[in-house]
C-alpha cells in the first residue's frame, strides 16, 4: 500500500507540474522591489553626501574663525597710538593678507574704525577672513564664504 500512495503522489505531481502549490516572485514583483531599494539606497547615498559637505564646511569655518582670532589677539597687542595712527586703515580695509591652513587658502582682511566708536578712546576692530568652499563636489561649484570677527580696542587711562 506504501509503493501505492507513492506512485499516486508522483503521478498528480506530474499531471500538475514540477512546481505546482510552489510560491514565488513573478518578473514583474522582482524589478519592482529592486526599483525601490534603487530609490532608497540613492536617497540614503545624498543623505550622507550632504552631510560630508556641511561637515566639511564647518571644518573650514573652524578653521576660519582660528586664523581671525589669532590675528585679532596680535592686534590686541599692539598700541592704541599705532593703531589710530594708522590712517590708510580708517574705514578702509587694510593689510590684505593670505594663510594657507591644512591646503585651504584664507584671505584676511584687517578693517580700523575709530572715528565711529562709542568712545574716542575706542577704535572699532574686524577681521574678515574669506575663502572659497566646493559647494557641489560632482559639478565643481564654488561660493564664497566668509567669517568676520569684531573686537573693540580701548586706549589705556594711565
Amino acid at each position: 500500500m506504501t509503493m501505492q500512495r507513492l506512485a499516486s503522489t508522483a503521478h498528480r505531481r506530474f499531471r500538475r507540474g514540477p512546481h505546482a502549490g510552489q510560491s514565488g516572485f513573478s518578473l514583474i514583483e522582482v524589478l519592482v522591489a529592486s526599483v525601490i531599494v534603487i530609490l532608497v539606497m540613492y536617497g540614503l547615498m545624498q543623505f550622507f553626501v550632504r552631510g560630508r559637505v556641511q561637515v566639511d564646511y564647518e571644518e573650514d569655518r573652524r578653521k576660519a574663525t582660528a586664523v581671525a582670532q589669532d590675528w585679532t589677539e596680535a592686534i590686541r597687542r599692539w598700541d592704541f597710538g599705532y593703531l589710530v595712527s594708522r590712517e590708510t586703515c580708517n574705514g578702509l580695509a587694510c593689510n590684505d593678507t593670505t594663510f594657507t591652513v591644512d591646503n585651504r587658502t584664507y584671505k584676511a582682511a584687517l578693517t580700523v574704525d575709530y572715528d565711529n566708536a562709542v568712545d574716542e578712546n575706542l577704535a572699532k576692530i574686524d577681521v574678515n577672513v574669506s575663502w572659497t568652499f566646493a559647494v557641489d563636489y560632482n559639478q565643481g561649484n564654488k561660493t564664497s564664504r566668509s567669517v568676520t570677527v569684531t573686537t573693540l580696542m580701548g586706549r589705556s587711562r594711565l
